[in-house]
This record gives C-alpha cells, structure tokens and sequence, in this order.
C-alpha cells in the first residue's frame, strides 16, 4: 500500500503588542526546541530589521524591540522563524 507522510507543523503560541505600536513591540511566544529568529520586513518582503538574531533558547520567550528611526511609519511582517517553521504576523507602527 502506498503510505503518505505528511509533515505537520506545531503551531506557537503568539503574542504582539501593542499593535497598533508607537515605538515599542513586545512579543511573546513559547519555543519547544531549537533556535529561534525574529526579524521584521518591509510589504516589498525586504528584511529592514533584526529584532532577535538566531539562538537556541527554549521557554516563554519575551522580546521588547523599540523602532529604529528609519523606520516609519506603516504597515510590516514580523517574520519568526523557529524550527525551520516561519510564522507572520502583521504589525503596524502609527505616529
């Protein structure tokens, strides 16, 4: 019998705010295993900041970003990517 393996993915617990933000983010979210990144991208999908660069830490993991002032105002993608597992989530900086 042909036997199909399907890959499912383990979906995190995420947390952002406030969003809309000011000029601070926190985000929150649980990591099992393995190392995790954060990043944040422009609508284009160009990576404009590093907000948590790539490390083994596991737990509840809470990051406070505050906004670089080339950054303006708008709509981003925060991009985490954990465990070769990529989540998005939109986030808006108003003022």
């Amino acid at each position: 019998f042909p036997v199909t393996i399907r890959r499912v993915e383990k979906s995190i617990e995420l947390n952002v705010y406030l969003n809309p933000a000011e000029d601070k983010i926190t985000i929150e979210y649980e990591n099992e295993f393995g190392s995790t990144e954060i990043w944040l991208e422009n609508m284009e999908g160009k990576k404009i900041a590093s907000i948590l660069p790539n490390q083994a830490q596991t737990g509840i993991i809470e990051v406070t970003w505050t906004r670089e002032n080339s950054i303006s105002t708008g709509i981003y993608l925060l991009k985490i990517k954990s465990n070769d597992q990529v989540i998005n989530k939109k986030v808006i900086f108003a003022n």
